[in-house]
C-alpha cells in the first residue's frame, strides 16, 4: 500500500524537478548568453518533455504490472486496443474467435 503511494508522489515529484532544472538551466544560460527569454522557453520545454516521458515509462510499468487483460486495468485507446485484439486472434487465444483453447 504505501509502496503505491510513494510511486504516486515519487512521478509528481520528477515531474516536478524536471521542469524547475529545465527552467532552471534556461534562466542562467540566458543570463550568461543574454538571450532572456528564448532559452528559459526551451529549457521549460526541455523539463516538460522530461516530466512526460517519466509519466509515460511510469505508465508502461504500471500497465506490464496489472496485465492488458486485467479488469482493473485501465482501458486502452481504441487503436491499440483494436491491435491487441488482432495480435490475440493470430496467436489463438482470442476467446471471441471460438478458437484457440
Amino acid at each position: 500500500m504505501w509502496s503505491d503511494a510513494l510511486r504516486h508522489v515519487a512521478i509528481g515529484w520528477e515531474i516536478v524537478v524536471a521542469l524547475a532544472l529545465g527552467y532552471g538551466l534556461g534562466w542562467w544560460l540566458d543570463r550568461l548568453l543574454h538571450t532572456s527569454p528564448w532559452l528559459k522557453i526551451v529549457g521549460t520545454l526541455l523539463g516538460l518533455a522530461a516530466g512526460v516521458k517519466a509519466l509515460v515509462r511510469v505508465a508502461r510499468q504500471y500497465r506490464a504490472e496489472v496485465g492488458p487483460d486485467d479488469p482493473d486495468a485501465p482501458p486502452l485507446p481504441p487503436l491499440r486496443q483494436r491491435r491487441h485484439r488482432r495480435h490475440r486472434r493470430r496467436s489463438g487465444d482470442d476467446p471471441s474467435s471460438g478458437e484457440g483453447a
